[in-house]
């Protein structure tokens, strides 16, 4: 995960758009009252958005402007004031103060119970982490997926949730006192201190802003949990960076800082009454930070889908492997699709052999586990053109794997990004994922082809590992297994 990307981000931000809520200076890193990042800020709802009509906050914008460009992201910067001189490209929907007259019939007044929907939860702070250079993991990846999906009009069909910063309480649910802490204790220090920080890590980069968006990152996935689960909201969905799920109990790795979805899974457990909790990581790279926390829980049911490549591909841990199966009373409740090396001449693992471990491992065990909430690790990077994950797996793939999970949990589906580095392909699969949560029907999945020999290889090796463990699978397990 040390490669570069190819210039596809900034390509993708000259054109791009910013949300900003108007009212609101949550973006400001300076303020006093989150000075310990311990405190949330208070927990507002903003209306969906029926109109068009761009803010007319100028210098909220310029604010977020500013910040970009002193980090070096002119292009980024430059998008902003375009929007705010030119009004020029696509135009973009953003928050108005309640009362206002230009308020559309459906905004959400604080106090009133949310109307059941899809729940969507965004906020432009989550630029301003970045690394120098042309890093793959950059502000662009979310600031695409917000313009496709307004230019979809599917923010105006959401209902859009203002996110917050997650407590240190709720940080330690997973992770330890001493990460958290050293973390915290970032705030304010010189980024000579944060390189030297960033150094004791695999694959991290550290900047002024990063612990902040760490934290609301983890805060909008709980913001989106807190929804679905008190029945306010059906599903959910979370643009959030920097990603989470490589992050361990006591160390950060592979761009992530913080493990949010493993966050809100505990949360969700201990606090908002899911006994249990499907976690499936559908990123290219395995979520060895997820599976770490839960591995001898047997109420989070984790399972990846992942390259593992016999240990060669990213992060390449032992226990990413399809014969691992989680520990002590965890045992059989982890569930590694591991897709190791494929013949030379075969094609990229693709929609064939997702459509394969969909219907063939993760589905199955899922319904004889009867999950109470069902959290989706949707990193988009095994997306065809991804420059890291080399394999070809298309948008509408990625819908139909989340229409099969609203089948599951009475519905309560909650998709978090984590990678997807082709920041193009992956706005399309985010928004396309979206609209299933909105209730679109996909075709019937067929005509995907056929699977290559890696995809039916580890779909019967892991079929073979868990069938002591779920009895479902004991169908097909022996050396004649066909789909």
């Amino acid at each position: 995960m040390d490669e570069h990307s190819s210039g596809t981000c900034d390509e993708a931000t000259q054109n791009g758009s910013i949300i900003v809520d108007s009212g609101s200076d949550h973006f400001n890193t300076e303020q006093e009252n989150n000075d310990d990042y311990q405190e949330c800020q208070p927990i507002e709802m903003i209306h969906t958005v029926a109109t068009t009509t761009i803010s007319k906050d100028e210098e909220a914008l310029m604010k977020i402007a500013q910040q970009l460009e002193k980090l070096g992201l002119e292009k980024q910067s430059q998008a902003i004031t375009d929007v705010i001189e030119a009004q020029l490209g696509p135009k973009i929907v953003s928050p108005l103060e309640e009362g206002s007259l230009e308020a559309p019939v459906n905004m959400l007044v604080r106090g009133l119970s949310l109307s059941r929907g899809t729940a969507l939860v965004y906020d432009e702070s989550m630029m301003l982490h970045t690394a120098a250079g042309n890093h793959p993991e950059c502000p662009g990846r979310i600031l695409e997926i917000w313009r496709e999906l307004t230019i979809r009009g599917l923010v105006q069909q959401c209902i859009w949730l203002k996110g917050r910063r997650a407590s240190l309480e709720e940080l330690q649910a997973v992770h330890t006192a001493s990460l958290t802490e050293t973390l915290i204790e970032l705030k304010g220090s010189c980024q000579e201190d944060l390189i030297n920080v960033a150094r004791r890590y695999n694959s991290v980069f550290l900047n002024s802003h990063s612990v902040d968006c760490a934290l609301l990152a983890a805060g909008c996935v709980l913001r989106v949990v807190e929804q679905v689960m008190s029945g306010s909201t059906s599903n959910g969905a979370c643009v959030v960076r920097p990603p989470g799920h490589h992050a361990e109990a006591a160390r950060c790795m592979g761009f992530c800082l913080l493990n949010s979805v493993a966050i809100a899974a505990s949360l969700a457990q201990t606090q908002l009454g899911a006994q249990r909790v499907l976690v499936l990581d559908w990123d290219v790279h395995h979520g060895n930070g997820t599976q770490e926390i839960f591995q001898s829980n047997p109420n989070v049911l984790f399972i990846s889908i992942h390259r593992y490549e016999e240990g060669s591909f990213y992060p390449g841990v032992p226990e990413g492997a399809g014969q691992y199966s989680g520990s002590g009373a965890g045992t059989g409740f982890t569930v590694n699709v591991a897709w190791d090396r494929m013949e030379e001449e075969e094609r990229r693992l693709g929609d064939a052999d997702y459509k394969l471990a969909m219907e063939q491992i993760v589905m199955p065990i899922a319904r004889e586990f009867n999950p109470t909430l069902v959290l989706v690790s949707a990193g988009f990077d095994a997306m065809e053109g991804d420059p890291l994950g080399g394999c070809e797996v298309s948008s509408r793939g990625f819908a139909h794997m989340t229409q099969l999970l609203r089948t599951l949990a009475d519905g309560k589906v909650v998709l978090c990004l984590e990678g997807g580095y082709n920041i193009e392909a992956t706005a399309r699969g985010f928004a396309d994922c979206v609209e299933v949560l909105l209730g679109k029907e996909m075709p019937a999945w067929e005509d995907e082809g056929e699977p290559c020999s890696a995809g039916l290889r580890a779909v019967k090796e892991t079929r073979i590992k868990h069938a002591s463990h779920w009895g479902v699978l004991v169908q097909n397990t022996n050396e004649d297994f066909v789909v």
